[in-house]
């Protein structure tokens, strides 16, 4: 349970604290100092390396954090520039920080030793969600005896009550070299969950209204081969858009945009994406999407998928929070809708193409219990002009049983309208209990997709079956230095059936992790599968082993072999053949404003009497730091199954999430490597992104 402290932090009118990695300011002698962190991860209570001390203080405009680490070999302290989010090589200081004091609800912000940053989001029995950027200023320089960073995160970037008597923290810390993670207050390994266990201090109480308009106009600008690039509107090319927050109070929250941006600004990672069943699965970072995307989570897993909302014209989305209360509704005029993803069918492109799309989603949700939940999801997606509609409803809960059990539960149910003017419907639901403590750790349940059940606004891939599964394993932690902990699930898998009983597929199998003292980590698994595809029931046994991990400040690696028996998803004549495939990664950072990283994946299937595919994907990064706002990036990448190659430089300013400018281009051909001097298609862009606030 939150642990409650008798401190009161400082506050100031105005604390004149100026970020720049030093405690020079009289109000920080002031400051209240937390030092007994402790161990969590990968041996909880194992000795720290070192000391750490953080100050804390707050202002009408802020709070503030000075973190200061004491290394008994400093010259090892890990710390690179870098872009934010991509600090995970690195030593890094970080806190979690609940203004509410609920435990429903912590921002996390972290920083290397040189201030690069990472924050996240996380709710009360998830994970942290990275794809959130908040705005907040951090700096800090290595020293003789470690490190020190200064962080000062403005009251407007976090949601937080009118009168914040009390604040949730957290502090954490990781040492790159030996993988461990140690924390103020202590976590108790038998007390699943990181917020339930932070400690409450005195905060600053009634804070001044923060800005509630903040505008955040941009302009796009792009080029091909045959002219201006089209997807947004503009002129010759050129397109101007807006994006504006209004917050009127600390409890509500509005953001609209019209004719946004939402580009990338990298090209997603190469995969194999041959022989698959399911549509690849892509992350997004589009800021749009991930401002509060965190209260859309349900226990039913991605009922919504902000990838499918491929080219929005404009959107709107609301964030109501009130005494455990919280609403959160989307919605999004999209120009170029996706088909179904769900292998039941549904939609094709031909019925959406040149069709604009509407998807909106209701979300409500009451805090209950310790960290506990219960809420209601609506989803609807309309495609203008043919009458085509797709609703979705149902509520779900979670609900902590004990210091280490936790129940998930949902219900949903959808109905979808055809092209061919009928209609198909049905139920879905799932039951999940998790168990973690020091030594065990287990989970078992049961999720049911009806053939009718269609989520799409979501990446709901299965169709038609009734899913069981369940792991339990040992945690275990050797006295010998070499090896900090090993993680053995002895029984693991999933299983399926399909509505009329029938079978669906299965995987079953035992796997372990081992992680070694100098921050190198191994899993290795085996198992027996089967599944139906097409009327056949294919059948195998497959295995692997993944290892990776910093062998120095300038070296990483990644090495991944997978072997054995897999389907191959031929319509007209599904097969099993024997596959194998072997990934690797190698990061090479000469200083620390140079990031080399080259990743390479291999893959081949044998059918029994002929060769069903054979290649690779390749993807070479060379990245340049002037500091953390400037910096260069070159990719270069090649497909061999799609015979594509790709060059991709851009350059770089980002000040803050909204405050940006990039300059760069493409150029892609499609054939061997040998025929590249072929005419190649080609794309320049150029953006630049402002935050005004009022």
């Amino acid at each position: 349970m939150p642990i409650p402290v008798d401190v009161q932090i400082p506050y100031a009118d105005e604390a004149q604290i100026v970020v720049d990695g030093q405690a020079n300011e009289a109000m920080w002698q002031s400051a209240p100092v937390f030092d007994e962190f402790h161990a969590y991860y990968p041996a909880p209570d194992a000795p720290v390396l070192g000391e750490t001390r953080v100050r804390v203080l707050t202002d009408a405009k802020a709070i503030y954090f000075f973190f200061e680490v004491t290394d008994p070999e400093p010259d090892k302290v890990r710390a690179h520039l870098s872009r934010r989010d991509k600090i995970w090589r690195d030593d890094t200081l970080g806190v979690y920080l609940d203004p509410s004091a609920d435990a429903q609800r912590g921002y996390l912000f972290m920083t290397n030793p040189y201030g690069v940053q990472a924050d996240a989001v996380r709710v009360a029995n998830q994970r942290d969600m990275f794809s959130w950027d908040g705005r907040w200023k951090s700096d800090g320089q290595l020293t003789e005896t470690g490190y020190q960073v200064e962080f000062a995160i403005p009251w407007d970037t976090v949601r937080h009550p009118a009168n914040a008597e009390q604040l949730g923290l957290s502090f954490l810390r990781a040492t790159s070299r030996t993988s461990q993670r140690s924390g103020y207050p202590r976590r108790d390994p038998n007390i699943q969950g990181i917020l339930i266990q932070e400690a409450l201090v005195g905060g600053p109480g009634v804070l001044p209204k923060s800005r509630s308009l903040r505008l955040m106009p941009e302009l796009t600008a792009g080029y091909t081969e045959e002219g201006p690039l089209e997807g947004r509107w503009g002129v010759g090319g050129v397109s101007p858009g807006l994006t504006f927050r209004y917050d009127p109070n600390p409890a509500f929250a509005t953001l609209g945009t019209v004719n946004p941006d939402f580009s990338q600004v990298e090209s997603d990672a190469s995969q194999v994406d041959i022989n698959q069943r399911y549509a690849l699965y892509l992350r997004d970072k589009r800021p749009f999407f991930t401002e509060g995307s965190e209260w859309f989570q349900t226990e039913f897993r991605n009922l919504l998928y902000t990838r499918s909302m491929v080219q929005p014209r404009a959107g709107v989305r609301l964030t109501m929070e009130h005494q455990g209360w919280s609403v959160a509704m989307l919605s999004v005029v999209d120009s170029a809708p996706g088909a179904t993803v769900s292998e039941g069918g549904g939609w094709s492109d031909e019925d959406l193409q040149e069709r604009l799309a509407s998807a909106s989603i209701i979300r409500a949700r009451r805090a209950i219990g310790d960290g506990g939940a219960v809420g209601a999801f609506y989803s609807d997606r309309t495609i203008l002009g043919n009458g085509l509609s797709s609703r979705l409803g149902g509520g779900d809960i979670n609900v902590r049983l004990s210091d280490t059990w936790i129940m998930g539960a949902a219900a949903m149910g959808s109905r979808t309208l055809l092209s061919d003017g009928s209609a198909i419907a049905g139920p879905a639901g799932t039951l999940a209990f998790s168990h973690r403590s020091l030594n065990w750790n287990a989970d078992l349940g049961s999720t049911y997709i009806s053939p009718g059940f269609r989520a799409e606004n979501g990446y709901v891939t299965f169709s038609d079956r009734l899913g069981f599964d369940g792991s339990f394993g040992r945690n275990f932690y050797p006295t010998m230095s070499a090896i900090s902990r090993v993680q053995l699930q002895a029984v693991g898998g999933e299983f399926g059936l399909t509505s009329a009983g029938g079978w669906r597929d299965h995987r079953v199998g035992p796997e372990t992790e081992i992680e070694f003292g100098n921050g190198v980590d191994t899993e290795i698994w085996a198992a027996h599968w089967s599944e139906l595809y097409e009327g056949q029931i294919l059948t195998g046994v497959d295995y692997g082993k993944e290892t990776q991990g910093n062998l120095t400040d300038i070296f990483g690696f990644g090495l991944g072999y997978e072997g054995g028996e897999a389907a191959y998803y031929d319509e007209d004549n599904p097969a099993v053949g024997h596959r194998h495939q072997v990934s690797g990664s190698l990061r090479f950072t000469p200083g620390k404003r140079w990031n080399l990283l080259q990743k390479m994946t291999w893959e081949q299937l044998q059918l029994t009497q002929e060769l069903a595919y054979r290649g690779y994907v390749f993807r070479s990064t060379a990245e340049m730091y002037l500091n953390r706002t400037f910096w260069t990036r070159l990719i270069l990448d090649r497909n061999s199954f799609s015979e594509q190659t790709l060059a991709e430089l851009l350059l770089a300013w980002e000040e803050n999430p909204g405050q940006v400018a990039y300059i760069g281009g493409s150029i892609s051909s499609v054939g061997a490597i040998s025929e590249l001097a072929q005419p190649a298609e080609w794309q320049a862009f150029a953006k630049i992104a402002w935050t005004f606030g009022i």
